[in-house]
């Protein structure tokens, strides 16, 4: 695809993400279902179909200010009261969910075999916090579970890239006991460094 057809693709996201917040904002729902529907739509336009990004770009240019974001607007205070629950869910339950995953994949199709099973399993794993918490104090969701969807939406993610990396290692060569270790360190000190503590 030329540069011109990722021009052109990136203004029609744009142009795509303005009109979804108005429409959000005319008929009181929130942003985050229109942008979905609206995602949707695009997916089915044929041209859209020959766009590939990597997944450097995807890391490098998407992920970090959705993280910055949450970071920035998270309090200190109530994630150090909350550091249980938040610790908790981003890693149990982002673990509990891909291997749950992992294992309904694998039974539906067993030809996949395990590794790139739990890779799907990862990939999916972990939560929007940015949608969720926007629906969420919308219905007036307290404030205590808003902050542990926050805080567990920083750390989960590197929890997720931490399981998809080792499953995609182990679908090309066998991993030692100490790989999934400091992989796991290496993602939990990144993800813990964006928390404001």
């Amino acid at each position: 695809m030329s540069v011109q057809h990722y021009v052109i693709a990136t203004l029609v996201v744009v142009v795509a993400v303005i009109v979804g917040q108005l429409i959000a904002g005319r008929i009181r729902i929130p942003g985050a279902v229109v942008l979905v529907v609206l995602g949707m739509l695009l997916g089915i336009v044929p041209w859209m179909h020959s766009m590939s990004i990597t997944p450097e770009v995807i890391l490098l240019v998407f992920l970090p200010p959705l993280i910055y974001n949450a970071a920035f607007f998270s309090s200190p205070r109530d994630m150090r009261e909350l550091a249980r629950p938040i610790i908790v869910m981003s890693v149990g339950m982002t673990l509990a969910t891909a291997f749950g995953l992992a294992a309904v994949i694998h039974l539906l199709i067993p030809a996949a075999g395990w590794p790139a099973a739990i890779a799907l399993g990862a990939a999916i794993a972990p939560t929007d916090a940015v949608a969720a918490s926007a629906i969420l104090k919308r219905v007036g969701t307290p404030r205590r579970v808003l902050t542990i969807l926050e805080g567990e939406s920083l750390i989960n993610d590197g929890v997720a890239l931490t399981l998809f990396s080792l499953a995609i290692t182990a679908m090309m060569r066998p991993l030692t006991p100490g790989t999934p270790c400091w992989n796991w360190a290496g993602s939990w000190w990144a993800g813990c460094s964006t928390v404001p503590w």
